[in-house]
């Protein structure tokens, strides 16, 4: 298989672009700030996923993609402190964390396979994978909840 033909790949690079969009049409300050780490974190993803997709061992295939794992994590941040900051949309926020969070449950899974294939695999990163994999279908399974249902921490 292609790196082209990789879902978590080329989602991760219309993400890439749906964020760079964004950033696009901030105030220069902005973009010169928060939009330029925003720009480089959601880089990072395809770029991480690409080169752990090019490795030949388990060990450091697993090693970009946890990285690359990171990386969603620094845009859902951003994304966050851009929405506060006035610059994103509370919908449009909510959306692009959606599909961080989608992208980070697929690669995962797709790192869960590569270890779940290796037995010989033992590094801690294995350990990792597994743990994020089972919190991942667990948190899947959870009931949906909004903030109207009785016992809210809301006021």
């Amino acid at each position: 298989m292609s790196l082209n033909n990789l879902n978590i790949y080329n989602d991760s690079v219309e993400i890439t672009a749906k964020l760079d969009a964004i950033v696009t049409s901030w105030p220069w300050e902005h973009r010169k700030s928060l939009g330029d780490q925003l720009r480089r974190a959601s880089v990072s993803i395809s770029n991480n996923i690409a080169e752990g997709y090019g490795r030949l061992s388990t060990g450091d295939r697993v090693r970009f993609f946890i990285i690359a794992d990171a990386s969603i994590f620094e845009c859902q941040s951003i994304v966050t402190v851009a929405e506060n900051n006035g610059l994103v949309e509370p919908i449009l926020a909510n959306t692009l964390r959606g599909r961080l969070i989608k992208l980070s449950f697929q690669l995962i899974a797709f790192a869960h396979r590569i270890v779940s294939s290796d037995p010989s695999y033992k590094s801690t990163q294995r350990k990792h994978i597994e743990r994020r994999f089972q919190a991942n279908q667990r948190s899947r399974k959870k009931p949906k909840t909004n903030d109207t249902d009785a016992g809210s921490d809301s006021e």
